[in-house]
């Protein structure tokens, strides 16, 4: 019995955490699958007002352009960084949710300064500012939330002071959140696996004693 309940405490955890990654469509870090930063292409997953989409944007001064950040890419509006000075823009991106709920983290950076929001059927939330990120954009800034079933945007409100121009998004980890049944079970579990070393141990005991 007290078997039973170590595995299934087990299984649900390992369930949860398998499910997560299926159950969140269209997550990405700028520049996923995209071969180099150098040579402007496309990432159709990260568009400028829903539209236009940024591109791979490669700047020697930037930390770490290609590495790091589960190998997320700097993008800008175009391959040499975009020459508008002191632009607003918004960028956009969005996923979807099947269950949940999920818990969803990851980082960011950008020249200059924006604001990185959440929107969904409930409303926007705001996640995170970077107030002006040069140099600053050479340390990613933390951003995490969670979500359940529907649909999300991540909004990128964006001020560029002078060029060049540029957004990075990277790290992104998605974990589901257990159910409190889900809870239950893995304290059992751990409480058993617990039990079941205790008992071990005084067995050793006896026998040494004997």
């Amino acid at each position: 019995m007290m078997k039973s309940i170590v595995l299934a405490g087990v299984l649900s955890a390992t369930l949860a955490c398998s499910a997560a990654h299926a159950s969140v469509v269209g997550l990405f870090n700028t520049g996923a699958g995209l071969a180099s930063a150098a040579d402007g292409q496309a990432d159709a997953n990260y568009k400028i007002n829903g539209v236009t989409p940024l591109v791979t944007y490669y700047n020697g001064a930037y930390v770490a352009d290609t590495v790091g950040a589960n190998q997320s890419l700097w993008l800008s509006t175009n391959a040499g960084g975009g020459s508008q000075n002191n632009f607003d823009i918004n960028v956009t991106t969005t996923f979807t949710v099947s269950d949940g709920p999920y818990h969803i983290s990851g980082v960011w950076g950008v020249d200059n300064s924006g604001t990185l929001s959440l929107t969904g059927a409930g409303g926007t939330t705001l996640l995170s500012t970077i107030s002006y990120g040069y140099p600053a954009f050479q340390s990613l800034k933390a951003f995490d939330f969670t979500v359940g079933p529907g649909t999300y945007t991540l909004d990128f409100m964006l001020n560029n002071q002078e060029g060049p121009f540029a957004l990075r998004v990277g790290d992104l980890s998605v974990s589901a959140v257990p159910e409190p049944s889900t809870w239950a079970m893995m304290i059992l579990g751990f409480a058993g696996v617990g039990f079941m070393a205790y008992r071990r141990r005084n067995q050793a005991s006896a026998i040494t004693a004997a």
